[in-house]
């Protein structure tokens, strides 16, 4: 019998805006450099932190630290964290019925010499703490 993993927590570098992930060229739509050069450090640091594969429903918590003062949107930040996820076979996909909760919020650094990036927590979905609404 095969035991859930707990939540997983992993720093990722600083993700690009979902708005440069593509480029149109010659009336293609392609990714862009900028977004593969994240992509592929953001797999490396990943990988180094040896994840495991969470099998079913998720909650994804971010915490974003922004490289400088600038005003950011953070929900910009979330898609290409979600798709890194799937890709290094994290989490089964990023559709609802695997991803069932999403936050994010924007940090103040992290510890460990990393000034700026992400924070990215992947909980079970069933041990995910429940929500209550405010009456």
């Amino acid at each position: 019998m095969t035991k859930k993993p707990a939540s997983q927590t992993f720093l990722l570098p600083w993700p690009p805006s979902v708005n440069g992930m593509w480029r149109a060229v010659q009336g293609r739509n392609i990714l862009s450099q900028r977004y593969r050069l994240w992509r592929d450090a953001a797999s490396k640091a990943l990988a180094i932190q040896r994840p495991k594969h969470v099998l079913g429903p998720v909650s994804v918590a971010i915490e974003l630290t922004p490289p400088d003062a600038r005003a950011y949107d953070l929900d910009n930040r979330v898609k290409p964290i979600l798709d890194l996820l799937v890709a290094s076979a994290v989490i089964d996909g990023d559709d609802h019925r695997i991803v069932r909760e999403v936050t994010v919020s924007a940090g103040s650094g992290f510890s460990r010499g990393h000034a700026n990036g992400a924070r990215v927590t992947v909980t079970p979905f069933s041990l995910a703490p429940k929500r209550t609404e405010a009456a």
